[in-house]
């Protein structure tokens, strides 16, 4: 018994993983977007805000 919902729980894991991955890779694509456009947009801010960055 505990054997058979181990095995349902990692299929459903294995067939959820490529989803989750790929909204993490597009949130982080996402804010890595916004942080370039905002230094790009705001150099001031950017330099100010973000001094390790630049």
């Amino acid at each position: 018994m505990a054997y058979v919902s181990f095995s349902h729980h990692c299929g459903a894991m294995f067939l959820l993983f490529p989803v989750y991955t790929q909204l993490i890779a597009t949130r982080n694509r996402a804010q890595k977007l916004a942080l370039l456009l905002l230094i790009k947009g705001w150099p001031q801010t950017g330099k100010r805000r973000f001094p390790n960055v630049l």
